[in-house]
């Protein structure tokens, strides 16, 4: 599911964010995080930055939800795998980078502990 959602959903961004919240998050994280990271930055890549942040804003209550429940809940399992990791923060960062100061406040908790 990973591989068909890092793939093909850069194309179906906000699909895809209501495809993983209707599979329950909970059971996606924290593996989850690596194809929404790819879905990003595919959508960028592809729509461009204008499109992107517009999706964003669009599904912001999904994503939040989904960042912070993986801070909440998977906080060090992120921590283990660097792939996670990178994922997360590229997420967060890019979150922040749009002005949405929730996830600049999870990525600075999630690096300070």
């Amino acid at each position: 599911m990973n591989e068909i959602f890092s793939k093909y959903g850069g194309y179906h961004l906000a699909d895809l964010i209501d495809v993983i919240y209707k599979l329950h998050i909970d059971e996606l994280l924290p593996e989850i995080l690596i194809s929404a990271c790819n879905a990003f930055q595919k959508c960028i890549e592809y729509y461009g930055e204008d499109i992107f942040s517009r999706i964003v804003q669009e599904k912001i209550s999904l994503i939040l939800l989904m960042i912070t429940k993986a801070f909440l809940d998977f906080n060090e399992k992120i921590k283990e795998d660097a792939k996670i990791t990178e994922s997360y923060e590229w997420i967060l960062s890019k979150l922040r980078d749009l002005g949405h100061a929730e996830a600049a406040v999870i990525l600075d908790e999630f690096r300070i502990h």
